[in-house]
């Protein structure tokens, strides 16, 4: 019975403590609610309105947050405040407290941010615009920066009305946006004041596609160095790989744009046009940089990633709608045939004849409306067809059922008909995409198969097709118009040539026309006759409004004309502006040109015996052309300069290469025959 009795009193202690625990527990709740003793700590003031709310004494509670107020003495005092007050969805105490805690708080950012952001959710844009001002530059600039963009979202003001502090705050009557506007109401933010606003929502919210829009708003300016500058100093995407690696390039910085494409291959893999218009991006860098290797290697490896989408596109292009999936966008659709032509160029490079068909072919079928893919087809076409004879030892051998080595090379190189090209070129002209350029390409194949023997045939045939292809003005699309003054030039056709260039000159570029104010203004004081004159333009005067052929045009008979001073300028300008190493060259034609401008500053230079500056413009000319008898040709020139430099060693290497590249080459050979003897005879002695 002992034990018994000890066990009911302990039970019954621990009762009358569990009774007064419970006791005090509810008196403290109730006491909590009703007492509101002054000088209470702001931090038990806060519980006593949560023990309130949570009770549903809303009346008591407001009581408690009203001492809390009025005790508050830091900011994350105010904002425990504030914060009891939202959740009780009273906005006017809600906003009298901000106030007054700005005006305690000396106007303090933090609760500057709260009083925006509480402006903002309530609708109060403009308000909010006006509260945050203070917020730029700060911690919190993403809320100036929301308040900003949603006033110009809502008022419809344009951007000059925005940024012009008597207008900003104006009222006007809300525009409405066009309907049928590519960016309707969204056209202003493409101002370019408003890439501090974009930097602004950057920098407080840290989302990047604000610090995207205001590189984007640069680049369209053409401030490609300012669009670098804000580069994060990270990616977190292949979009953000490619997007700073693009502004890095657009701006020149090669290696910079290269570490930032590389950065995302940490990042993990993903099969998305995104990745492959990066790594695309990424090869073109390599090559810029002189990394050909490198640059192939990514191609390849690019191309293995990208089988997925290219056997996609051979499904759809195969079956009876021959369209594009509607899931492979644009931007796949730009990157994989660069991707294949650059990787044809270097197949060229490399004199690999089954690699290059493999690419181009695969190209023409992928995209057969893709002009730069069908020219370098049709030069493969044409390489094969212009192939040299064999010599009498050759077509002995082959006679006799023999093969050399370089003819069973020979034997495996894939053949492609002219025909098959000129049928996939005629094509694409009828199809609603085509561009004079395809019309040009086509005139080029046809004249290298059935070439006219006479001049005067050769010449007269760029006249029926300069009338098939006027358009209004009486003028020619620039393609055709150069293709007709290079045929007509080639052909002794100068004069016509000339007048030609200058018709077609004076009617692509005129003056810009003087605002109409002035003129009448002017009106009183000139005849009929001098309004009535048009001032010419004159391309030496406007050498940067040129496109790339006319400047050379315009090189060409600065040349005839003696006039060496002004071609120089016109071959130094197409150097400056197009000289830098880029994949688009080679596509282009433009590569071509510029080694034209190499080798002819180059002949200018030899011509008036500075064959020091001669030797350097060749030899940028040979580093850049991928033509072995062109090549050819500039190592002779360049042993001719070295030997009249007395440098025999330099002229004999030149020769002896130039021979190695084109052993038909007569003048190379009798001019290494010069050097030679002279190299052999004895040095006089003084």
């Amino acid at each position: 019975m002992r034990n018994k009795t000890y066990i009911s009193s302990i039970s019954h202690n621990k009762f009358n403590k569990l009774f007064f625990f419970i006791f005090c527990a509810f008196v403290y709740a109730f006491t909590s609610c009703s007492s509101h003793k002054e000088g209470g700590s702001v931090t038990s003031l806060l519980l006593q309105a949560d023990s309130c709310i949570a009770s549903g004494d809303i009346s008591n509670a407001l009581l408690a947050l009203k001492d809390a107020e009025k005790q508050s003495q830091s900011v994350n005092e105010f904002l425990g405040v504030y914060k009891r007050y939202t959740s009780l969805g009273d906005d006017a105490r809600t906003e009298k407290l901000l106030k007054h805690a700005l005006r305690k708080m000396h106007g303090s950012q933090e609760v500057l941010a709260v009083y925006g952001n509480f402006l903002l959710k309530n609708g109060r844009v403009s308000d909010a615009l006006k509260k945050t001002k203070g917020l730029k530059d700060s911690h919190y600039a993403s809320i100036y920066a929301e308040s900003f963009l949603r006033y110009a979202l809502d008022t419809g003001k344009t951007a000059d009305e925005l940024f012009n502090p008597k207008t900003l705050f104006s009222k006007t009557r809300k525009k409405e946006a066009k309907e049928d506007g590519v960016l309707g109401k969204f056209s202003v933010f493409y101002d370019s004041r408003f890439v501090p606003v974009f930097t602004q929502a950057y920098r407080g919210s840290g989302i990047r596609a604000w610090l995207r829009n205001a590189a984007v708003l640069l680049m369209i300016g053409g401030q490609y160095e300012e669009a670098a500058t804000l580069y994060p100093g990270s990616v977190d995407s292949s979009l953000d790989s490619l997007f700073w690696g693009t502004v890095f390039y657009d701006a020149g910085h090669y290696n910079e744009g290269l570490e930032v494409l590389k950065a995302a291959d940490t990042l993990k893999p993903t099969l998305s046009s995104y990745t492959i218009a990066r790594k695309s991006l990424q090869a073109d860098v390599y090559y810029i940089l002189g990394e050909d290797e490198e640059a192939e290697k990514l191609r390849s490896e690019l191309l293995d990633f990208a089988t997925p989408y290219i056997t996609s596109l051979e499904t759809n292009l195969t079956s009876e709608n021959k369209e594009y999936p509607p899931y492979i966008d644009d931007r796949l659709l730009a990157s994989l045939p660069v991707i294949y032509i650059n990787s044809a160029l270097y197949m060229r490079q490399e004199q690999d004849k089954a690699g290059e068909y493999e690419r181009l072919h695969k190209l023409v079928t992928l995209f057969p409306e893709y002009e730069p893919g069908l020219q370098a087809y049709g030069e493969y076409a044409l390489d094969l067809l212009n192939t040299k004879e064999d010599d009498f030892l050759t077509s002995q051998i082959r006679a006799a059922g023999l093969q050399t080595r370089e003819m069973e090379k020979q034997a495996l190189i894939p053949i492609v008909e002219v025909s098959e090209v000129l049928d996939l070129i005629e094509s694409a002209i009828n199809s609603e995409r085509s561009s004079p350029r395809l019309i040009v390409l086509k005139e080029e194949i046809n004249a290298s198969v059935n070439p006219e023997p006479e001049r005067a045939r050769r010449a007269a045939k760029v006249w029926p097709l300069l009338e098939r292809n006027e358009i209004e003005g009486a003028t020619y699309p620039g393609e055709i118009a150069h293709y007709a003054i290079v045929v007509l030039i080639n052909n002794n056709y100068d004069e016509e040539a000339r007048t030609l260039f200058e018709r077609y000159i004076k009617l692509s570029h005129k003056e810009d026309e003087e605002p109409a104010d002035s003129k009448k203004k002017k009106k009183s004081k000139k005849s009929k006759s001098e309004e009535e004159h048009v001032k010419p333009f004159i391309p030496m005067e406007h050498i940067e409004e040129l496109s790339l052929w006319e400047c050379e045009v315009l090189a060409w008979f600065n040349l005839q004309d003696k006039k060496i001073g002004d071609a120089i300028k016109v071959y130094s300008f197409i150097l400056e502006k197009y000289g830098a190493r880029s994949p688009t060259v080679n596509v282009s034609g433009q590569n071509d040109s510029v080694i034209a401008s190499y080798i002819n500053l180059g002949n200018i230079y030899a011509a008036s015996n500075q064959h020091g500056i001669a030797l350097d413009y060749w030899g940028k000319a040979s580093g850049r052309t991928m033509d072995s008898f062109q090549k050819a040709d500039i190592l002779y020139r360049m042993g001719k300069s070295s030997y009249y430099l007395g440098d025999y060693r330099s002229s004999i290497r030149s020769l002896q290469y130039s021979l190695k590249l084109d052993p038909t080459n007569s003048k190379a050979r009798l001019m290494l025959q010069l050097v030679q003897s002279a190299n052999n005879q004895p040095t006089r002695k003084k």
